[in-house]
């Protein structure tokens, strides 16, 4: 992601492989919904599944609301570098609280 908001004169070749990884590990998107099923007894999973939506539909519309409101009223390429930066940082972020996820998971056996 970083790439592509800090080398945007990189040939359009980088641009299409950096698209397709960030779709590719935006299926990582799901597992929150497998947490929460986890993290809950077996009569609240649907409503665990409700709430991790909802989050993700508010997150979903701050992400695409703060970088504009960021930017100047004639920005240059610069200003777009950083009204971008929460990205990088909000992907660092959550790599980091996923470390702080406890194992529920029991062995088989």
């Amino acid at each position: 992601m970083t790439l592509l908001i800090y080398l945007p004169t990189e040939t359009n070749s980088v641009s299409v492989v950096t698209m397709f990884t960030v779709g590719l590990f935006a299926g990582a998107h799901m597992l929150g919904f497998t947490v929460a099923g986890e993290s809950v007894p077996g009569a609240l999973v649907g409503s665990s599944a409700a709430i991790v939506n909802g989050v993700c539909f508010i997150i979903g519309g701050v992400l695409q609301a703060v970088p504009g409101r960021l930017l100047p009223d004639s920005p240059d390429l610069a200003d777009y570098g950083h009204a971008l930066l929460m990205m990088p940082i909000l992907l660092v972020l959550g790599a980091l609280a996923g470390l702080f996820l406890k194992e529920t998971a029991t062995s088989r056996g």
